[in-house]
């Protein structure tokens, strides 16, 4: 783990962020601690899994201030890929995991799903979320579809959880595999109409 370069804050997961080298992969141990499955499909609904699927250290954040080690973990099969950031004790082992991120090819590699973390370790999740219930597969002759964007609000507390501060919902509308799968494009740079906002209460 000491080997692994670190990666300061601001970060976000883009259609262009690459691969680091040399690439960890985790240990068969952690690993079976962790679901190592992608995803078929927009909806999060069809999981691909398969026995040999690996599971990748794709960065390691500073968190030098902090009582916990964060990680993004990569699970890559074919051209699908599902991240998770997860935290870790000094001992290395898992306190909690978010799943933030999804990607598939329709034209071009594309995240349907992606993440910003902040230098506070806030993070925010971004959701293109398909209204029909038939699946909206990652593949190049995919039709335009109706979906609705999701901003879930995170932060990070101090034993190293991920807590859910709000969500924010946008007024559904098509979109269009080839537009949305152009290099550089991000769903938070959208142009969506909010329609509510939903603070999360924690006793």
């Amino acid at each position: 783990m000491n080997k692994i370069e670190i990666t300061s804050l601001p970060f976000e997961i883009t259609n262009l962020t690459k691969y680091p080298t040399p690439l960890y992969a985790v240990n068969s141990e952690l690993a079976s601690e962790i679901s190592l499955h992608a995803y078929s499909d927009v909806n999060l609904k069809k999981r691909i899994k398969y026995d040999d699927t690996n599971c990748t250290v794709f960065r390691r954040f500073n968190t030098e201030s902090k009582n916990y080690i964060l990680l993004d973990l990569a699970i890559e099969i074919g051209e699908n890929e599902r991240h998770l950031l997860a935290t870790f004790n000094s001992n290395y082992q898992i306190i909690d995991t978010l799943d933030v991120a999804v990607g598939g090819s329709f034209d071009n590699f594309t995240f349907t799903k992606q993440y910003r973390l902040d230098s506070d370790f806030k993070v925010t999740v971004y959701w293109l979320k398909p209204l029909s219930e038939t699946p909206v597969y990652f593949r190049p002759d995919t039709p335009p579809f109706e979906a609705q964007r999701i901003d879930s609000h995170y932060h990070i507390d101090d034993n190293g959880k991920f807590i859910q501060d709000e969500e924010i919902l946008y007024k559904p509308q098509i979109y269009k595999p080839q537009e949305i799968s152009v290099d550089g494009k991000n769903i938070w740079g959208g142009k969506e109409e909010k329609i509510n906002r939903q603070s999360k209460t924690v006793f």
